[in-house]
């Protein structure tokens, strides 16, 4: 009895399933029969009661087909303009059928169905693109997915803007701005030379100002020119960079100037690097105690009165300055490459004569130009910077010198040029038993850091004092021979 109980009432559970089951399809198929029959009290004579699915099938009896996406206010209107248009006798037949008939049909409607076919035209190329573009997907692997979020646009088919007259010469400007003098004249430089190498190999037509498109061939034989004239390896890769300017500028294509590898290129260079003896001739510096040696020597008035206080000024203030000579004087053979010189109003004393402020208006690391300022500050020493320069401004103000006028000037009235200090400075040197070819007026900048890191100043004050962004100062400290000997007692415990 009880084995009959179980399985009666696993019967009677299957029977109520079923029973559920058949209920809910019944459901259903009652629900879906409602959706599609018309909505009761509806008038089905008039389009605008219709379904999406019944104005599609009416527009596809008169050979329209749209698509899935396309809503039903448009196809309302649609299907009544073309109705209309049966009642007008627009058409010629009223049961004609073909495809084109009903494309002419189409193509009278005004306003939304020429927009409409336009948007259908281009819904259909962009659904093949895609398609075609996830066949290639499946049938390539390696190929990377298409992203909705970016997509790269293509420039090629770009048409060249036309110039515009008044902004060519801010245009002129910014370009000249871009440079230095120095930079643009060594640019310049390269750009002649390598216009002769171009009409001695007959490259280049004498009767045009634009330069030919060139390729990397091309470089490698201007490479080769310039080895051939004895040029050096890093003035080879600066006349490099010279013709990548003068090509961005005359806008000609070249492969230095399109983000080319050039791998053949880099090793020509690296060929020709090797093939150089690359000896620098070491330049010694110009140490405290040389100074201290060149001031009482200037004291004597070696070198006259005037430039002698002119020089002691302008030495003290190279070395606590850690000046380059650029910085402080100016080309006499190439006066285009030179800044413009300091002036008078470049140097502010504080109010007790304890220091005072250099304003250098131009230098090497500022790039944009806005200026650095120096504070140079008293030793009370026989070498103070302050002491030589209040001495030396006092004998030009009594000259009867203006705040605009250079800073350092000689006896004869004329800016200090880099020639004229360099020779005063191997004067002195001769009298101090030194050989001048191992000086140069890089020497102060050279001793300053040299000396500041004998007597252990600390490494970022060293950079902040010579205004380097980098480690790259300790290429300018000079290690003394007495102290490398000190170095190794000091290792064997000596």
């Amino acid at each position: 009895m009880p084995r009959r109980r179980g399985r009666a009432q696993e019967r009677s559970g299957i029977d109520s399933r079923v029973r559920s089951r058949a209920v809910s399809r019944a459901s259903e198929d009652t629900q879906r029969q409602r959706s599609r029959s018309p909505i009761n009290g509806l008038n089905m004579t008039n389009p605008a009661n219709w379904t999406l699915a019944m104005l599609k099938e009416k527009l596809k009896a008169e050979g329209i087909v749209l698509p899935n996406s396309t809503p039903h206010k448009t196809l309302l209107k649609l299907y009544q303009q073309i109705q209309n248009r049966n009642s007008d006798n627009v058409v010629s037949s009223k049961h004609e059928t073909n495809a084109q008939g009903v494309v002419n049909a189409m193509a009278d409607i005004p306003g939304n169905l020429s927009q409409l076919q336009e948007e259908m035209l281009k819904m259909q190329a962009t659904l093949a693109e895609l398609a075609k573009g996830k066949e290639n997907s499946d049938s390539d692997a390696t190929v990377p997915k298409t992203s909705t979020r970016r997509r790269q646009i293509s420039h090629q088919s770009a048409t060249p803007m036309q110039a515009i007259p008044w902004l060519e010469n801010t245009v002129a400007k910014l370009w000249n701005a871009a440079h230095e003098n120095g930079t643009k004249n060594l640019y310049n430089c390269a750009f002649k030379l390598f216009t002769f190498f171009m009409e001695q190999n007959s490259l280049w037509l004498t009767n045009t100002s634009i330069p030919p498109a060139i390729d990397e061939q091309t470089l490698i034989y201007f490479v080769a020119f310039c080895t051939e004239r004895g040029l050096k390896y890093h003035t080879i890769k600066q006349y490099l960079s010279g013709l990548r300017y003068h090509y961005l500028k005359k806008k000609v294509q070249s492969p230095l100037s399109n983000g080319s590898d050039l791998h053949q290129l880099q090793v020509i260079l690296r060929g020709v690097k090797k093939s150089q003896v690359n000896i620098k001739q070491e330049r010694l510096p110009i140490t405290h105690e040389i100074l201290t040696e060149f001031v009482s020597l200037l004291n004597c008035r070696y070198l006259g009165l005037y430039d002698s206080l002119m020089l002691a000024a302008a030495c003290t203030m190279a070395f606590f300055g850690f000046l380059r000579c650029g910085e402080f004087t100016v080309h006499a053979q190439r006066p285009k490459r030179s800044n413009a010189p300091l002036t008078l109003q470049n140097i502010q004393f504080s109010n007790k004569n304890s220091s005072y402020v250099l304003f250098l208006p131009n230098s090497k690391a500022d790039i944009f130009r806005s200026g650095v300022k120096l504070t140079i500050t008293a030793t009370n020493s026989s070498t103070c910077p302050v002491t030589h320069m209040d001495r030396y401004l006092n004998l030009r103000r009594q000259c009867g010198a203006c705040a605009t006028d250079p800073l350092f000037i000689n006896s004869k009235g004329t800016t200090l040029t880099r020639e004229f200090f360099i020779q005063s400075i191997h004067k002195l040197l001769l009298l101090l038993g030194k050989d001048t070819k191992l000086y140069s007026g890089h020497s102060f900048r050279i001793g300053a850091a040299t000396t500041a890191a004998r007597f252990q100043v600390p490494d970022h004050l060293i950079r902040t004092l010579g205004r380097w962004s980098s480690d790259c100062y300790t290429k300018y400290i000079r290690t003394d021979g007495a102290l490398i000997q000190e170095a190794h007692k000091a290792m064997c415990g000596v």
